[in-house]
């Protein structure tokens, strides 16, 4: 019985030492996206924006790359406690953001030498809707192209 125990001992090591270096790849997210895949994208930049000490909220720059097909997007997301973190934009190819900042009215999105701002007020339609861009044209939902980010 001793033999076997150190069998099962060192398989289940094994398992774990497995999980912990591939437990990116296999995590659930817990993000609403309409275009992407979190499963290829990596956290850029963070900023909250605190109107009061209970009432803030979070704006998330994602940066996504599928070496297999040779994409590239980007992808912002909006979260405030209680509310699951919900993507407000989308870009596939050109513009990309470099840089997201807050500031009383808008979400700012550095691309290059230009900007993108989203009014605060319109993030309650951008949960449903995200805006988005497709090789620096802005694509409306349904669009042929909307489908390719």
């Amino acid at each position: 019985m001793k033999k076997y125990t150190s069998y099962i001992a060192f398989l289940l090591i094994i398992i774990l030492a497995v999980a912990a270096i591939f437990h990116d790849r296999f995590k659930s997210s817990h993000r609403s996206i309409k275009y992407g895949n979190p499963a290829y994208e990596k956290l850029v930049k963070e900023c909250r924006y605190y109107k009061t000490e209970d009432d803030y909220f979070t704006v998330k720059l994602y940066e996504g790359k599928n070496s297999e097909r040779g994409t590239t997007w980007c992808s912002v997301t909006f979260e405030k406690p209680g509310r699951e973190e919900t993507q407000i934009f989308a870009s596939s190819g050109t513009p990309g953001i470099e840089s997201i900042g807050l500031c009383e009215k808008e979400i700012k999105l550095m691309c290059g030498k230009g900007c993108i701002s989203i009014p605060v007020e319109d993030l309650e339609s951008r949960f449903e809707v995200p805006l988005i861009y497709y090789n620096g044209k802005v694509m409306k939902e349904g669009s042929r192209l909307s489908d390719k980010i």
